[in-house]
């Protein structure tokens, strides 16, 4: 039996109490498709890993990571001041020809106003307007907030379709201070216990990166010799 887009999610996230962000689907929505099966699902999860070809441009409050560095480039679409220009970093790893892992992030700086301005309504939105090209149903969105109020968390989990062949699509924005990471993840096509595996430690890889502090070292201390000591 063919694991659906749902059955994957439904997988993915019992697998994964780190994406409590995303909502379980409501009870209507598990009625249309039940929990997978053994049939469905005919193998445990891989063991997480922690990915180590970390992506954070120098302003970035986030992080995600990979396991390698992923392929980026320089987008210019104009934006809101007709210049603007960004990178996109994207990675894709197959498995045979039944299975791909598709992430693709973005990184900007913004005012330092935005956050406050951004609540969940307006995230929720952009997440839907971000994705309606390549998500045919969505299944839930969330939102969450951190506890010490450094960033904003909105996430999206729908179907979507690439040629003919369905996905699993996850969509996230993080908001700080001064920067916003969007995040656009697919697992496409058949359930494999390699490409379940990396799409989960891909997305729980994705964090706030804490500050790490510039540790000063202390000065040598001049040993006291009977040459310089004091007269």
């Amino acid at each position: 039996m063919k694991a659906t887009a749902m059955q994957k999610m439904l997988t993915l996230l019992a697998a994964l109490p780190l994406l409590a962000l995303i909502s379980v689907p409501s009870a209507a929505q598990e009625a249309q498709a039940p929990l997978p099966t053994e049939e469905a699902v005919p193998y445990e999860m891989p063991a997480p890993k922690e990915l180590p070809a970390k992506y954070s441009p120098e302003f970035c409050e986030f992080e995600a990571a990979f396991p390698e560095a992923p392929f980026t480039k320089e987008v210019c679409d104009g934006g809101e001041s007709g210049t603007e220009c960004y990178n996109v970093a994207s990675f894709t790893q197959t498995f045979g020809l039944d299975a791909t892992v598709y992430v693709q992030v973005v990184c900007n700086a913004i005012g330092e106003d935005i956050k406050s301005k951004y609540d969940e309504a307006v995230m929720t939105k952009t997440l839907e307007a971000m994705t309606e090209e390549d998500v045919t149903q969505a299944f839930s969105t969330s939102y969450s907030e951190d506890e010490q109020g450094r960033y904003k968390l909105a996430g999206l989990v729908g179907e979507g379709r690439v040629g003919v062949t369905p996905s699993m699509f996850i969509a996230q924005m993080w908001l700080g201070e001064k920067s916003a990471m969007t995040i656009e993840a697919q697992l496409i096509g058949e359930q494999f216990p390699e490409s379940d595996g990396l799409f989960r430690d891909i997305l729980s890889g994705i964090r706030y990166k804490e500050l790490v502090p510039t540790i000063v070292e202390p000065a040598a201390e001049t040993a006291v010799t009977s040459d310089n000591q004091p007269e």
